[in-house]
């Protein structure tokens, strides 16, 4: 211990005193002043964080600077430190020289050395909120050159004492805020056990432990070096009646007089590691070959039967798909004080209390992007691009119902964000702050979704089951990877939509139909796009044809100019009818859909019939509505007899308790329907029957049939036919 304390009770020189003075300030300006030439030739500041704040908010608390002085070394470091959050920015660490920040030590450079393994024994003190962590890692080193050892965790634990297990002797160390210096070394394999605490409290952004739980997802608990996966075991200590949930499989659970230790095992080599122990009531079912599991404070058995049945479909159909899920079983942790959204986990996911049950697709494909090809955060958000178009990708081909008209009714329509001129897809880092994550999370998943329009969804899938495959288990990953797999055929793609900021904007023009062909002209306000764009051409019979043309098919002064052959006029041109083009969307072209109908329309609901859709919020209607435009109307026609004339408008045959629609029935007791209808001189209106578990997922669908989870079976989805890019001929 006697190192540690010597680095933290020298006198630092009077330069970090005034580093600190302007992390607190966020001065980056005055930082800027200080930097070496070497630091200066950088291509991005790497302190432009102090006012960024991270992706997700990094910076909150405040910074502070601090000097570090590895032991056995005259070298003397700068760190600056703030409390973290998982998939964040870590600490930012200088070689100082001459009073100058003269090098940045970038969280990337591993000097060599990577952590293969960790073996933690883990117990808390609740009343204090203390956490207790000894890890045995095994480092090993890459090369023969003596290298610096600077192991990053979260600032908010403190090392006590570090002893090499091959030697049994301490090991001399410093460390200052999340950084731990163990000086220069060529050994290639080291053995040690770094016993460490810290009091966790950081509810809603890192972890937190109270009487009733203790929660270390959601920031550093482990010790990391350039964030390069590693497997792990743990051993956790609880008191009698909890729970533990870590990752990989359960290998042991020892009930003692006075408390249990549960101890898992996690092989797949991870970056982000989860954890969380608590009085929670556990639900566990079998389905197929494969365990779920809830733990809850408040979930009902029924409620977490229904996560467990739609998990299992979702982890189907990636396994199916992507290669096969490692693990035995997959789970929900609905945790309080957890903080926005959900946290994947690989085995597992956390989700703010009330997120489940849910239809939720995302966290899950983490365990293929993001668990068996790892990614940092600290060079682009390229895994939560992968997992949003899973959303989109799972709704469109999950084999429930009727897959084409699923197809049409869950394209993720691109909502554009000015942020996305912050930085091209591949290179959007944490550091640049909530664009990272505007950025990761929109940008690139819509880019995702084009590319599986350009290459075929068979194409697709068959590149990411090949990246999976040569990259191997716990690698990290980068958008170039997953280029090279794809092929220099789509070179051009992967160059205009990753490499590059910002969205196309374009005007079309002098559309028209000549010489048996639809033409026009293309004007980019910035630079040119090539995008195999859909074009809808419609016929005054009602028939209708779809065509792919080519944005930039031929250069036109200014512009370019496009050629459609069409064997006769059409009376409609639509293009990107199906609002799958990643640019800016307007209103006027998005239809008018059933979700749509849920957030804008007066619902009422048939009072003889409470239970129907009782997931939305509705005005409960003794009597016959005073008139259906822009009402929402939920009941059975058997005691809303309006319904009658508007199910038979919408194609519903409602008989008893069953509702068929297009050759699919669903019992109205576990399932349902809903039906936008637009009435001539009456104008517009919805319907909706049946009783579901959740809110029903319709995606952009004007009618929808669903089971008794709210999943799409089968509707009705219209292309654009008015608004802009539409030309009447």
């Amino acid at each position: 211990m006697l190192p540690a304390l010597l680095s933290i009770m020298s006198q630092p020189p009077a330069f970090i005193a005034d580093l600190d003075r302007m992390a607190q300030a966020r001065d980056v300006a005055g930082v800027h002043g200080y930097y070496g030439a070497e630091v200066l030739k950088l291509a991005a500041n790497p302190m432009s964080v102090l006012k960024t704040g991270g992706a997700y908010g990094t910076g909150r608390w405040g910074w502070h600077a601090l000097e570090l002085r590895p032991p056995g070394e005259t070298k003397s470091y700068a760190v600056f430190s703030t409390p973290l959050t998982l998939e964040d920015i870590g600490e930012r660490l200088f070689e100082v020289g001459d009073d100058k920040l003269a090098r940045y030590v970038d969280e990337l450079e591993s000097g060599g050395w990577s952590i293969a393994s960790h073996k933690f024994r883990i117990s808390f003190k609740l009343p204090t909120k203390e956490a207790f962590l000894k890890d045995t890692i095994l480092l090993k080193h890459q090369g023969v050159e003596k290298t610096e050892i600077f192991i990053r965790f979260s600032p908010t634990y403190r090392i006590a004492s570090i002893k090499d297990e091959n030697t049994g002797k301490a090991v001399a160390f410093a460390q200052a805020g999340g950084i731990v210096a163990l000086g220069a070394d060529a050994s290639p394999m080291r053995k040690l056990t770094l016993t460490y605490s810290g009091v966790v409290n950081l509810p809603n952004y890192g972890g937190i432990i109270t009487n009733r739980y203790a929660m270390l997802t959601d920031e550093y608990w482990y010790p990391t070096i350039a964030r390069q996966p590693a497997p792990y075991v743990a051993t956790v200590e609880v008191p009698k009646g909890w729970s533990v949930v870590a990752q990989g499989e359960r290998i042991a659970h020892d009930i003692g007089k006075s408390g249990e230790a549960w101890t898992y095992k996690m092989d797949l080599p991870v970056t982000f590691f989860s954890l969380s122990a608590g009085a929670y009531h556990t639900f566990e079912q079998k389905i197929g070959k494969r365990t779920f599991r809830t733990w809850s404070f408040r979930m009902k058995p029924e409620e977490s039967r229904w996560q467990g049945v739609m998990y299992a479909d979702i982890l189907n159909l990636y396994s199916q798909d992507f290669g096969p899920y490692p693990f035995g079983g997959f789970g929900a942790v609905d945790q309080p004080n957890y903080g926005d959204g959900m946290l994947e986990a690989y085995s597992f996911n956390t989700g703010q209390q009330g997120s489940y049950p849910a239809e939720e697709p995302h966290e899950p494909s983490h365990t293929w992007f993001g668990g068996m090809i790892n990614n940092t955060y600290l060079r682009s958000f390229w895994n939560e691009s992968f997992a949003n178009w899973c959303e989109g990708y799972y709704r469109r081909n999950v084999p429930l119902g009727d897959p084409e008209e699923r197809r049409r009714a869950f394209v993720s329509q691109p909502e554009i964000n000015i942020l996305f001129n912050a930085a091209p897809v591949a290179d959007a880092p944490a550091d640049i702050g909530p664009a990272a994550s505007a950025i990761g999370y929109g940008k690139g998943s819509y880019v995702l979704q084009m590319l599986e329009e350009e290459m075929g969804t068979e194409k697709m899938v068959d590149a990411i089951r090949r990246w999976m495959k040569q990259a191997g288990h716990g690698t990290l990953g980068e958008w170039e990877d997953f280029e090279k797999v794809v092929g220099p055929e789509y070179k051009w793609f992967f160059d205009q939509w990753l490499y590059r900021p910002g969205f196309p904007v374009f005007t079309v023009s002098d559309v028209a139909y000549r010489d048996g062909a639809v033409v026009g002209r293309i004007k980019f306000a910035g630079p040119a796009y090539r995008i195999h764009m859909e074009a809808l051409l419609g016929f005054p019979s009602g028939n209708h044809l779809t065509e792919v043309f080519d944005t930039t098919e031929k250069v036109d002064g200014d512009g370019y100019t496009f050629h459609i052959p069409c064997p006769k006029k059409p009376a409609l041109v639509s293009l990107d009818p199906w609002l799958r083009v990643l640019r800016p969307i307007l209103n006027d072209e998005r239809p008018f859909s059933a979700a749509m109908a849920v957030g804008t329309m007066k619902l009422v609901r048939d009072a003889k019939h409470p239970e129907y859709l009782s997931v939305y919020k509705a005005e409960s209607l003794k009597g016959p509505p005073p008139t259906v435009a822009g009402m929402f109307l939920i009941g059975h026609p058997s005691t809303m007899p309006v319904l009658n004339d508007l199910c038979r408008r919408a194609g519903f045959a409602v008989r008893g308790n069953y509702l068929t629609y297009k050759g699919t029935t669903v019992d109205l007791r576990s399932g349902g329907a809903v039906a936008v209808l637009d009435i001539p001189a009456i104008g517009r209106c919805a319907i909706g029957l049946g009783t579901v578990h959740l809110e029903p997922d319709m995606g952009n669908a004007q009618v929808a049939v669903f089971d008794q989870y709210g999943r799409f079976l089968t509707g009705e989805t219209a292309p654009k036919t008015t608004g802009s890019l539409t030309f009447r001929l």
